[in-house]
């Protein structure tokens, strides 16, 4: 079954929600302990608005997870890690966490207003992405900040290159990276 929010506040979440479908929190999402969500094979995990807390958060779905708001802007999640695809759309302009950011392939939907920054705070924190793309010609900027280490397999596109890429930390070696403006 599905699980959908939309209470017009925040919802809280701690433990592991297991759902044999998609997974839909409508509302700003509160961690409030330790979180791994798991939706049915192939469907969705939707965040239409902000997610913060200073807790781990695990999601594990075949289908899509989806970031309609900032995640870690008001309180960073101590650690970020998605199995599978990803899409940055609407407000999602940044990701913060302290520790980890683990993500796969991370798209910019043609909704993402704005540039984008991915940051894992700690001395010690480090970002692993697979690809970063985007979906339409809009030339967001991108911004990675981990000083314990980046590793990427690809970023940007041919058919859809980013904007300045910026990198503080150590850069990723073997990286493919297209870029219309500068990377530093």
């Amino acid at each position: 079954n599905n699980l959908v929010t939309g209470n017009g506040g925040t919802t809280a979440l701690s433990g592991t929600i297991i759902t044999t479908g998609a997974q839909v929190y409508n509302d700003a999402v509160n961690l409030t302990g330790a979180t791994t969500l798991n939706a049915g094979a192939g469907d969705a995990i939707t965040f239409a608005s902000t997610l913060n807390g200073a807790q781990t958060l695990a999601l594990n779905t075949s289908g899509v997870t989806t970031f309609g708001g900032v995640v870690g802007g008001t309180n960073a999640l101590t650690s970020l890690t998605v199995a599978g695809a990803s899409v940055l759309a609407n407000a999602a302009s940044s990701i913060s966490t302290v520790d980890a950011l683990a993500l796969g392939a991370v798209t910019f939907d043609a909704s993402l207003v704005g540039d984008v920054t991915l940051s894992a705070s700690a001395a010690g924190g480090t970002i692993d992405v697979g690809v970063i793309s985007d979906a339409d010609t809009v030339l967001n900027d991108l911004t990675l900040t981990a000083l314990g280490g980046i590793d990427a397999t690809n970023i940007g596109s041919l058919v859809n290159p980013l904007g300045d890429i910026t990198f503080t930390g150590d850069t990723p070696l073997g990286t493919t990276i297209v870029s219309a403006g500068a990377v530093v």
